[in-house]
């Protein structure tokens, strides 16, 4: 079960501070200064984020609570997300196929009762006691 990381390594902070904490911080503030136009102050949050992005690659724990609050944030996102997209593919994909495949009588794992007495299935293959020592 996936649950959410309250004591991260130090390796794993200074990776978040260096790649995708500076990555998150472009990505929102071009994303903010394109819809509204005041680039001046997404310029000063974008110092701001370099100066933590720095503080935390070279001092780990400061970085921490920024690391923590935006697993907190992204956490029940990625959660209802996932069982969405597994529960569409599972009722949208499998079960599908596999209604077509019983009412075509399609049965591939031979679970179907054979018709006579006897549950025997007459084993198909070689019967030379050499292929024994084959296993392939």
């Amino acid at each position: 079960m996936i649950s959410v990381q309250w004591n991260p390594e130090r390796k794993q902070l200074r990776q978040f501070a260096a790649i995708w904490f500076p990555a998150f911080c472009a990505c929102v503030g071009w994303m903010v200064g394109r819809k509204t136009g005041h680039w001046a102050g997404v310029e000063i949050a974008w110092a701001v984020c370099g100066v933590v992005a720095v503080a935390g690659f070279f001092h780990p724990p400061l970085i921490r609570p920024v690391f923590v609050g935006l697993i907190l944030a992204t956490f029940p996102i990625g959660w209802v997300v996932s069982h969405v997209l597994l529960g569409a593919i599972f009722y949208g994909v499998v079960t599908p196929i596999g209604l077509i495949l019983r009412l075509t009588g399609h049965d591939p794992l031979l679970l179907k009762a054979p018709a006579g007495n006897s549950l025997w299935k007459t084993p198909v293959g070689k019967t030379d006691p050499a292929s024994y020592l084959r296993q392939n």
